[in-house]
């Protein structure tokens, strides 16, 4: 068998190989996917619990449905900028919900239009004073760069504990 021929065939193998233990590999990374997605299935459907026995089993909380009542600060609300949906230019809005005890607890309740996708009239979307929340937890994220939005003075990029908390001048839940 010439040379050449040799050095091909061997290519061939190897990269036959390469291709056959990647298909293993995914077909493992679809089952872990799998998993992860029944657990999140689950946590989402379960009943809601209060917010404090949620936080109990901080692995667990991120998507867990609590419920909450307290009253929005709307003087301190905020915008989650440039979060488009189908299409349209909008933001989320962030409240403040105050509970009896404990820090202020980050509501958001969800998307409403914006031109520019970094400001939005905010006093229609203002639902009374008392509240009932009924939603799910979600985690800050960590991020580097710049978190304010600059022309917004109530706008964040990103939900970023540290940069909303400064906005707000007290802590927050975790």
């Amino acid at each position: 068998m010439p040379r050449r021929t040799l050095v091909f065939v061997i290519f061939a193998v190897v990269m036959a190989a390469i291709c056959i233990r990647l298909g293993i590999w995914q077909v493992g990374r679809l089952a872990e996917r799998r998993a992860q997605n029944a657990a999140l299935a689950a946590q989402l459907d379960a009943p809601p619990v209060r917010w404090q026995d949620a936080l109990r089993d901080s692995a667990s909380a991120r998507f867990r449905r609590v419920q909450l009542t307290g009253h929005y600060d709307y003087s301190r609300e905020l915008v989650l900028t440039s979060r488009g949906m189908h299409g349209a230019p909008g933001v989320h809005v962030l409240t403040p919900l105050l509970v009896d005890s404990g820090p202020p607890i980050l509501v958001n309740r969800g998307w409403a239009y914006a031109a520019d996708g970094m400001s939005a009239d905010l006093s229609k979307w203002h639902e009374g004073d008392s509240a009932v929340v009924d939603g799910y937890v979600d985690a800050f994220v960590p991020v580097r760069g710049m978190v304010s939005t600059v022309t917004q003075p109530r706008g964040v990029r990103y939900l970023e504990r540290d940069s909303i908390e400064a906005h707000l001048g007290e802590r927050i839940a975790p």
